[in-house]
């Protein structure tokens, strides 16, 4: 962006050290004209660059990935998550379902509490692609209400993943028109489908790369082989000199670099 304006004072002021005469003045009002339209351009350019419509990965140099989890919270498979990335200082960011927030709330507070974020999956799962405005704007804002019962304001994090990822004009244009910036992912661990352990892993190491963020799902079946996967993938992720970040510290980390 510098760069680009850099580049259009340096043209108007040659323009304008010119214009002395009659000739080169006719030939600047085009060059002025130009000038403009490039300055738009440039600016049109920079906010796409810098907030993306629909985040996949994020660019950056350094061995940070985003660990996300779908579905929950679960009794059963979230607190086993936690452990884990306790124990290998691993913070992550849960798409929680909303209709899940206020009868789990101890495990809600505990991801808090442990630096994970809380994001947007929905209230009900329901797949938002076909569905009009309004009902996909209250899919949006029950999670948010409730997030507050449970948590008090501010504590949903300006992310939003549909379920399956499945969207349309309508469901972006709405989740920007309520503050949020949709997420999907750039490495599918497919735990859903209950794969072999080792099959899993190998997919996950395959295809991570700084900026990486990584789709697992903590609810909405039997997580038993997503447990097991992870007690093998972080180490071998630490040993690869990676670590572990929210979306929003690995979108800010990016920022901060450029």
């Amino acid at each position: 962006m510098l760069n680009c304006l850099t580049r259009i004072i340096n043209v108007v002021g040659r323009c304008r050290k010119g214009s002395i005469t009659l000739q080169v003045s006719v030939l600047c009002k085009p060059l002025v004209a130009m000038t403009v339209v490039l300055l738009f351009l440039c600016f049109a350019v920079s906010s796409v660059q810098a907030a993306p419509r629909i985040w996949l990965s994020v660019p950056t140099e350094t061995k940070e990935i985003a660990l996300t989890f779908d579905d929950g919270p679960s009794a059963t498979f979230t607190p086993q998550v936690l452990k884990l990335l306790r124990k290998y200082h691993a913070h992550a960011t849960f798409f929680v379902i909303g209709n899940r927030i206020v009868p789990m709330r101890t495990l809600i507070l505990d991801e808090l509490r442990q630096g994970h974020e809380i994001a947007n999956h929905t209230y009900h799962h329901v797949v938002l692609r076909g569905l009009g405005a309004e009902s996909i704007a209250r899919e949006l804002e029950l999670p948010k209400d409730a997030m507050e019962k449970v948590a008090g304001e501010g504590r949903i994090a300006p992310w939003f993943r549909p379920p399956r990822g499945h969207m349309d004009k309508v469901v972006i244009k709405v989740a920007r028109l309520h503050g949020y910036r949709i997420v999907l992912w750039s490495v599918d661990s497919r735990d859903w489908e209950n794969p072999p352990v080792s099959r899993l892993i190998q997919r996950v190491l395959k295809h991570t790369k700084p900026g990486a963020i990584l789709l697992f799902h903590d609810q909405g079946g039997d997580r038993t082989v997503t447990i097991q996967a992870l007690y093998r993938l972080l180490p071998s992720l630490e040993a690869e000199g990676y670590s572990f970040v929210t979306v929003s510290q690995l979108v800010h980390d990016s920022t901060s670099l450029e």
